[in-house]
């Protein structure tokens, strides 16, 4: 990767926000543009030699998403890449028994951040020549994991728009993918689920050093791909799904209905 490469994190305050400001901020002439919904301890915490935070925005809504481009356009030279980590888990319901705006906050904390951001920064990457262009998905959303429909689906929809926008930028050197990583190693996760099979979920810091390799390699022909991201376990292999990820013992099944807004 060259050492001035730009990178913009939004959603920059969660947890895998974090670990990719840090990482790539640990990079000589690499620069970060930090941007995150919220103010506070966490977002201040971010600021550093090659660590300039954005004022705080609100993605989901697009006027914001416009300042967001100018902020960029404004602060930038040549060639920058984007990785879009927004999002929210509304916890572990049933359909039937999700609360009102599950569905809701889970499309615009996930999705729509998503959709705005590109619609207002895909046309400074096109004039800068290019650049990659990097959202989440979710590994769950195949195995359709009980209890997590409005997350899963929020997804889904994050998947479909990068394989838009691999088809629609490509010619401009814009390199989109969608990162589905499986369980990632935090402690909202680990609340929320005490049983799972913590050894061999994803280290927040790891998906930054793969997206470092992605950008590094210049993988122009890597296009509108959905890349799962796991690690071999017993439990993921040779049990079911279910055990690997559980919420509770096996004797007492059910799930918890906690929340855990990543942001």
């Amino acid at each position: 990767m060259p050492d001035d490469s730009t990178f913009l994190v939004t959603g920059a305050t969660g947890y895998v926000g974090q670990a990719l400001v840090a990482h790539f901020a640990q990079r000589p002439k690499t620069r970060v543009l930090a941007c995150a919904r919220g103010q506070g301890s966490r977002l201040s915490a971010l600021r550093g030699q090659r660590v300039e935070v954005l004022p705080p925005l609100d993605l989901s809504v697009p006027e914001e998403a416009n300042e967001l481009a100018s902020q960029v356009e404004s602060r930038t030279q040549g060639r920058f890449h984007i990785v879009n980590c927004t999002g929210f888990f509304p916890g572990f319901r049933r359909i039937a028994e999700s609360h009102d705006d599950d569905a809701v906050r889970s499309m615009t904390s996930n999705y729509l951040t998503v959709y705005n951001t590109a619609r207002a920064l895909l046309p400074v990457m096109r004039s800068r020549g290019g650049g990659h262009f990097i959202a989440f998905g979710s590994h769950s959303g195949y195995q359709a994991f009980p209890l997590m429909a409005a997350f899963d689906a929020a997804k889904a929809a994050v998947q479909q728009l990068i394989r838009h926008i691999s088809n629609e930028e490509s010619e401009s050197g814009i390199v989109a993918n969608c990162l589905c990583p499986a369980t990632l190693d935090t402690d909202a996760e680990r609340k929320l689920k005490p049983f799972g099979d913590h050894d061999h979920w994803i280290k927040p810091h790891e998906i930054a050093r793969f997206i470092e390799r992605i950008v590094a390699s210049g993988m122009n022909l890597l296009q509108g791909n959905e890349l799962h991201l796991y690690r071999h376990s017993e439990t993921y292999f040779h049990q079911a799904y279910y055990d690997r990820i559980r919420t509770k013992p096996l004797a007492d099944g059910g799930a918890d209905n906690e929340q855990s807004d990543v942001r």
